[in-house]
This record gives C-alpha cells, sequence and structure tokens, in this order.
C-alpha cells in the first residue's frame, strides 16, 4: 500500500515502467476508499482499511529464457518504491 501517490513515487514508478521487461510484466495502481475503508481492520483477514493506493507489481513472461531479467525487475522496483509505502508493509 502506497502511503500516497506522491510526486517523488510516480517519478520512481514511471522509471521502473520504463525498464520493465516487455511484454506482459506491468505494473498497477489502485485507490482504497469507500466502503472498504468504513471495515475495522480487526474484523476481517484483510487488514488494509486506511485510505490509500494499493500497488501491485505483476512480473509475467513467456518466453523461459528471460526468466532472470523478469524476475528481477518485480523486486527491484519493490525496493525503490518501498520508502513510499505504509510502514507495516515495508519488506525488512
Amino acid at each position: 500500500m502506497l502511503k500516497e501517490p506522491s510526486e517523488d513515487v510516480v517519478g520512481v514508478l514511471v522509471d521502473a515502467f520504463e525498464r520493465v521487461p516487455p511484454p506482459i510484466s506491468g505494473l498497477f495502481i489502485e485507490q482504497f476508499f469507500g466502503a472498504v475503508t468504513r471495515i475495522d481492520a480487526t474484523a476481517t483477514a484483510f487488514p488494509h482499511r486506511e485510505p490509500g493506493f494499493s500497488l501491485i507489481l505483476s512480473g509475467e513472461w513467456l518466453d523461459p529464457t528471460e526468466h532472470e531479467t523478469n524476475i528481477a525487475w518485480v523486486p527491484s522496483t519493490f525496493e525503490a518504491s518501498a520508502p513510499y509505502t505504509a510502514d507495516a508493509l515495508v519488506a525488512s
């Protein structure tokens, strides 16, 4: 979850997207507001109830010779975006 879609994180994500291995890997930002944020975080198995933005990094490829490039893209993008994610979700 992103803290907010700041100019800084958008710049990080644009840079990452320019390096995304083609043709089907990508990244997505999904807005969390409304009904999902009106439920207590402890009420369900899904604790992400604060208003915010979900960052989805999708690494997908068809050519087996592209494993290393595609596998490396997701964690490097996550690491670059980590300073902008909700504190509870930053990888240690």
